[in-house]
């Protein structure tokens, strides 16, 4: 088996940093404030896999439920806090259900199947948006709590706004 380290740039901009993934070909802006998760949330899911989760508070691994979506993280948002996880699917898999990125994110919550993953206690606000871009082919995970101020949500929004994707090689 080989072992690769991913090479990453972080750099630190007013209240913001910025991450580049070498190996995920892509770079996101954060809140410095914020937390992003050095390691896969979803270890036991292959297709889509995650590439990015940030959030405003503790990013645990996995969960008792559910495999797709990061459970833990998803319940420790809380009720002010928010969390951006991505997913990239594989050319192989994916359908026909990516649309062209959006020009500007923006967040509507939904009512998601993966909120039976979690428990019933304070369940933050879902959202899934399925989009494509450089011919990739992805899912933005918003989560905010309940009672998140504008500003968290100007964040979350802000966050995939950031995100610059180049082709897999």
């Amino acid at each position: 088996m080989r072992v690769v380290a991913p090479a990453v740039l972080v750099l630190a901009t007013a209240g913001w940093s910025t991450f580049q993934s070498v190996s995920y070909h892509y770079r996101v802006t954060y809140p410095s404030s914020w937390h992003r998760a050095s390691r896969s949330l979803t270890p036991h899911l292959s297709d889509p896999h995650e590439i990015l989760t940030v959030g405003t508070g503790r990013l645990p691994v996995g969960g008792p439920r559910c495999a797709q979506v990061p459970v833990s993280a998803l319940e420790a948002v809380g009720r002010t806090g928010a969390l951006v996880s991505i997913q990239e699917r594989s050319p192989a898999t994916a359908d026909r259900g990516f649309p062209p990125r959006p020009a500007r994110f923006g967040f509507r919550a939904e009512r998601l199947e993966i909120s039976a993953c979690l428990a019933s206690r304070a369940k933050p606000l879902l959202e899934m948006v399925p989009f494509s871009d450089h011919g990739r082919h992805f899912y933005a995970l918003v989560a905010l709590g309940r009672t998140a101020t504008v500003q968290t949500r100007d964040e979350a929004l802000r966050v995939l706004d950031s995100l610059r994707f180049s082709r897999a090689h």
